[in-house]
């Protein structure tokens, strides 16, 4: 989410976080974090979520 050693990327941390909500894994602070992010950038993560294992 913050792209410690590399660049942020705020997708594909909402992305990796769909997979993880899809795991059954709850996050407070990363549920705050994609309900901040724009309607664009919402479609671009559930499309990088269903695109990664």
């Amino acid at each position: 989410m913050q792209g410690i050693g590399t660049d942020p990327d705020l997708a594909l941390a909402g992305a990796w976080y769909i997979v993880a909500r899809r795991a059954g894994l709850i996050d407070q602070e990363m549920d705050d974090f994609l309900q901040g992010l724009s309607d664009d950038q919402t479609r671009q993560a559930l499309q990088k979520a269903n695109r990664l294992p």
